[in-house]
């Protein structure tokens, strides 16, 4: 059984490993053969801890957890999370991983899978609004997944966008820009990445182009989205990771139509893509299980 910390896994490395996992687990939950119950939660005084639970029983053959908690007074860097990983072909724990980065890139890597479906594959521009812990797994999964030249990068607080781009420019070989225009920014961008905790839209639907991906990552709550309510009204396909978590969230959810999302799972088999001038969106959620398969190909490989 291994132990594995977070400044032992490179995420530039591990991002097309994580991305091809995550694609198996979606072509085995097609199948029948995962199991991804919605999130559980304990809560306790002001906070609490939340676990997601999974198995994949055709390609990794693997089931375990991840836990977290969900106190609000620290840092998403510093929540020290565990992932356990156990086989069941023999029910041996493999590997336990700790720290948050392997939750990071497993939701960049879902990400990376819907844009690798989903997106143009000519797609050479894209916005990332946010700049926070999340945006940098999300840029590396967009550059794992397509072959992207040009990145502006949006946030409220400019110094943050300025900080990211200077760590990013030494590890890829792209163009990154500070976000001066978003409306035009978004309006010539073929994918736009929305990582942000904010509890107001920060954008609006109508600035987005014809034949453009757009994936939401953060709040999708009817008192907290990051994305406009109208925004079901201006994309033609609609895809999500996990339809049971959003109909968890019940009458919460920022959507109140969701019978027109298609699940990730399905779209893979049946390579469905957008029609001509469609504008695609992904609903982000967190399948549960998927950092399970993500740990264990990262064993497997020896990264």
């Amino acid at each position: 059984m291994k132990i594995i910390y977070d400044h032992q896994l490179n995420t530039k490395q591990i991002m097309p490993i994580a991305i091809k996992a995550v694609e198996q687990f979606f072509v085995a939950a097609n199948n029948g053969n995962t199991l991804s119950p919605a999130r559980h939660n304990v809560n306790v005084n002001n906070g609490g801890l939340a676990f997601t639970i999974g198995a994949e029983t055709e390609f990794s053959k693997v089931v375990g957890f991840r836990v977290y908690d969900t106190f609000p007074n620290h840092k998403i860097s510093d929540n020290e999370q565990i992932v356990a990983v156990y086989s069941t072909e023999n029910g041996k724990l493999k590997a336990i991983f700790i720290g948050s980065k392997l939750g990071a890139i497993r939701t960049a890597a879902i990400n990376g899978v819907a844009i690798k479906y989903m997106s143009d594959p000519n797609s050479k521009t894209a916005t990332i609004i946010g700049a926070g812990y999340q945006a940098r797994y999300q840029i590396a999964a967009l550059l794992a997944a397509r072959e992207i030249e040009t990145i502006y990068i949006h946030n409220r607080t400019p110094t943050n966008a300025q900080t990211l781009i200077a760590a990013l420019s030494c590890q890829y070989d792209v163009t990154f820009l500070q976000s001066k225009n978003l409306k035009a920014e978004i309006g010539k961008s073929d994918i736009i990445i929305c990582a942000t905790g904010s509890g107001q839209p920060v954008m609006n639907a109508k600035w987005l182009k014809p034949n453009t991906y757009i994936g939401s990552i953060g709040p999708k709550l009817q008192t907290r989205h990051e994305l406009p309510f109208d925004i079901i009204d201006h994309v033609g396909l609609v895809v999500s990771d996990s339809i049971a978590q959003i109909q968890e969230y019940g009458s919460q959810y920022f959507l109140t139509d969701t019978s027109q999302i298609k699940s990730l799972d399905q779209l893979i088999p049946a390579k469905m893509t957008p029609k001509s001038n469609e504008i695609s969106l992904f609903l982000s959620t967190g399948v549960s299980g998927s950092e399970v398969v993500i740990g264990n190909e990262i064993i497997d490989s020896g990264s």
